[in-house]
């Protein structure tokens, strides 16, 4: 350009023509300017952006394999550095570990971007002050079970780019807390032991990358910050984090299931509470003293703690085959009035005015839809008949303080397969399990001193019985006409074997 202007100066010179000239030089730049000038246009958000995870420790949902990956049901928050929340949605398919984000809703313009400020989960509350680097966030006190995850939205995490390709990295750390055993969870609460923060409003300063905590008591009287200027936003933390676990969780007999929750990080001083709710019975509690450190994009997993369902005293729970209520006979139990029975896709509870401590004769006598029934560890005694002809029953578990089983107690009950007698049993009644077709696994407890006459008569499924040392005398026929018994180990401590107790057995 340089060049074509100088010769367009000398040729008006030669010619005579300089003041011409000038004037046709000034317009030819008028005229070329606006071409080799390119406009500068305004930066904005763009529609689209790529995000992905910094590793494996970083977890928003866990595949199969142990990976993390996006959900169809994951937001995200972008900030410019002085502009308003803009939401883009994941447009990818569930278990994509580079997720492609669309923006679904466009918070004000502007024209001076530094870099952008991305917050996993979306929340329409988060609000950004730049003069402070600082974005208003929330840890849910509330998260969501997932099996071998966390529930979607729960991993707080952030990235601070300056284009449209993002690295989340997590501002909070994990506890594990694994559970075994029999129960159904359907919550778990965690606590520390020295009022720590676990959820509530928070700062996120994206500067230092630095999460706290925000906690401004009502009494403090401080309207402004150190420097006069402003006011606090009023915020709050909470002591506890819950995690619901919807329908219930039942847990996994074969191994440990994990409870995973998302907590600030910090110094538990002088340890956690965990309180796990159960479907049934009473919460599980279990309480620990040692220091506990949590760092961000850390897991710290918990001993496995042993979670079964506890049936309160003045419970008794069944199953129904037909999915309706079993009505007990009146004054079935002593130690209380039943007030209140219920039964929900076939498995009830009767609750009682107090602790159940007997069940009486013919407490459930015939009840023909009665497929299983659980007793509380207050009963000490198993009344005659109790569970006569109660031909659907499958399976009981009798409570730890039973110390009698009355005559003919389960006499009858053609579909119970096996049994339990606990330690706490001394006696056995006569024809306590009489007939009783399908009974083919029976434990006796160390407990027991006399099985009585006709106890385990023509239980004809029945193939091996260990007689623990316990026992001084077994009755007449007590064994008579079990088919299938083909072992059966008596103690020295037996004294007394009455008439034809095991005739007709192989």
């Amino acid at each position: 350009m340089k060049r074509i202007l100088q010769f367009i100066l000398i040729a008006c010179l030669a010619s005579g023509c300089v003041d011409a000239g000038i004037e046709e030089v000034n317009q030819s730049l008028l005229e070329v300017a606006p071409e080799d000038v390119p406009e500068v246009a305004p930066e904005v958000m763009p529609d689209v952006i790529t995000i992905s995870l910094d590793d494996d420790t970083t977890r928003v949902q866990l595949d199969a394999s142990g990976k993390t990956v996006w959900t169809k049901d994951d937001y995200v928050s972008a900030f410019y550095m002085s502009d308003a929340n803009n939401m883009f949605r994941f447009d990818g398919e569930t278990g994509d570990r580079d997720g492609k984000f669309k923006i679904e809703s466009m918070g004000s313009a502007t024209t001076d971007i530094d870099n952008i400020v991305l917050l996993y989960p979306y929340s329409s509350s988060y609000k950004l002050n730049a003069a402070k680097s600082l974005i208003d966030v929330y840890i849910p006190s509330t998260q969501y079970y997932a099996e071998g995850s966390y529930g979607v939205g729960s991993n707080l995490m952030a990235s601070v780019e300056a284009d449209d390709n993002f690295t989340l990295r997590s501002l909070c750390g994990w506890i594990v807390v694994q559970l075994e055993g029999d129960a159904t969870i359907t919550s778990i609460t965690l606590s520390g032991n020295n009022g720590e923060q676990l959820a509530g409003d928070a700062d996120f300063d994206y500067d230092k990358f630095n999460l706290n905590l925000v906690y401004y008591p009502e009494n403090s009287n401080i309207y402004g910050d150190s420097n006069g200027g402003g006011s606090f936003v009023w915020g709050d933390y909470i002591e506890s984090v819950t995690l619901d676990c919807g329908d219930g969780v039942k847990l996994n007999p074969d191994k440990p299931t994990e409870f995973y929750f998302v907590v600030p990080p910090q110094i538990f001083t002088k340890g956690i509470n965990i309180k796990a709710e159960c479907q049934r019975g009473e919460p599980i509690v279990k309480s620990s003293s040692k220091s506990l450190t949590v760092q961000r994009n850390h897991i710290v997993p918990m001993s496995t703690i042993t979670a079964n369902e506890v049936i309160p005293n003045n419970q008794i729970w069944y199953t129904s085959t037909d999915g309706t209520i079993v009505e007990p006979k009146d004054g079935a139990v002593t130690g209380g009035t039943l007030v209140s029975n219920t039964c929900v896709d076939g498995v009830g509870i009767m609750t009682f005015s107090s602790d159940v401590t007997a069940l009486n004769q013919d407490a459930f006598n015939n009840r023909d839809t009665l497929q299983s029934i659980i007793l509380p560890n207050s009963l000490i005694s198993i009344g005659n008949s109790a569970f006569y002809d109660c031909d659907s029953l499958t399976s009981v578990t009798i409570g730890n303080s039973v110390t009698s089983i009355g005559n003919s107690a389960f006499r009858d009950c053609d579909s119970l397969t096996s049994v339990t007698i606990p330690d706490s049993v001394t006696s056995i009644g006569d024809n306590t399990f009489y007939a009783c077709h399908s009974l083919a696994d029976v434990t006796i407890g160390k407990g027991v001193t006399m099985i009585g006459k006709e106890a385990f008569h023509m239980c004809d499924s029945l193939t091996s019985v260990t007689i623990p040392n316990s026992v001084t005398s077994i009755g007449d026929y007590a064994f008579r006409y079990c088919d299938s018994l083909k072992s059966i180990t008596i103690p020295d401590s037996v004294t007394t074997i009455g008439s034809s107790t095991f005739y007709s057995c192989i």
